[in-house]
């Protein structure tokens, strides 16, 4: 398969629900074990990535339809964990999109799923460290887009909206929250790339959580509401991947930045928080030519 490039990669990207029965390679597994190690951080935090060889995702699906659960059978299976902390959950999805973005450079189908499963069965298969927890899991395999899987597969994207997208002036705004963009600036080919990535991210149920305000020097990237399951915001795990696609379409364009966690942002809405701040190299304006 030719090389794609991150953008070319995150575009083509679509949420796999129905797979073949046909295995996939060990050393293409190993390739999607190595990426997880490998996977650039945004923090310290212990972050892994599994590779699950004994059924344990199966027995731990809650079988919901709404998100996906035992509907969705795959030859594989990829355990993302955690250690619980203040951005584990952040630096998680951050981590597990880069590793999802290789799968589908190597011809694979992949799945976020976030929340539906029992907790405590997945994890006993696996040796875990004090605190760390399962974040997430995603079916590994190759595409079957015909057949009864294939119809079961746009049946429950159909359901959860997975190939809708708000459009950019929802999401993306000029200095403050609700400001919309200068007229233009978005369908010129620098920022449409980069705007477009960021956009293609996978969020659970599709609910797209994050907002992006562009600052002259930075991007504050904010969170609105909370989706909770055991615990876990799937929110937070949301905003990690569109940082991901943020700074790998950055990067490849020209203009990478590096990440502030955190940001003090006064003047919120009650239900958006602020989550990080990508300091640009370079004004803003001269990064989208």
């Amino acid at each position: 398969m030719p090389s794609m490039s991150d953008i070319e990669t995150i575009l083509r990207r679509i949420s796999v629900r129905g797979y073949r029965d046909e295995a996939v390679s060990s050393d293409l597994l190993r390739q999607l074990v190595t990426a997880g190690e490998q996977a650039e951080p945004l923090t310290s935090i212990r972050v892994r990535t599994h590779l699950d060889e004994q059924a344990a995702v199966q027995r731990g699906m809650t079988g919901l339809l709404g998100d996906y659960g035992k509907v969705i059978r795959a030859p594989h299976y990829l355990v993302l964990t955690a250690e619980e902390g203040a951005h584990g959950l952040l630096d998680a999805g951050y981590r597990f999109e880069q590793v999802l973005l290789v799968a589908t450079r190597l011809g694979l189908g992949t799945c976020w799923i976030g929340g539906f499963f029992r907790e405590e069965r997945v994890s006993a298969a696996f040796e875990l460290g004090p605190g760390e927890r399962v974040v997430a899991l995603s079916p590994v395999g190759y595409p079957q887009e015909r057949g009864a899987k294939g119809v079961l597969g746009r049946v429950i994207r159909s359901a959860v909206r997975s190939s809708r997208r708000k459009a950019p002036g929802q999401l993306f705004f000029w200095e403050r929250l609700g400001a919309p963009l200068p007229v233009g600036l978005a369908e010129r080919p620098c920022p449409e790339r980069w705007l477009e990535a960021i956009r293609r991210a996978p969020s659970w149920a599709n609910k797209q959580p994050w907002r992006y305000v562009l600052e002259p020097e930075s991007v504050l990237v904010l969170k609105q509401g909370s989706q909770l399951k055991e615990d876990k915001d799937y929110h937070v795990v949301d905003c990690g991947i569109g940082m991901a696609h943020l700074h790998l379409a950055a990067r490849e364009l020209g203009f990478e930045g590096s990440w502030e966690l955190d940001p003090v942002v006064a003047d919120l809405p009650g239900d958006v928080t602020a989550v990080a701040r990508y300091r640009l190299p370079r004004p803003l304006e001269r990064c989208l030519g």
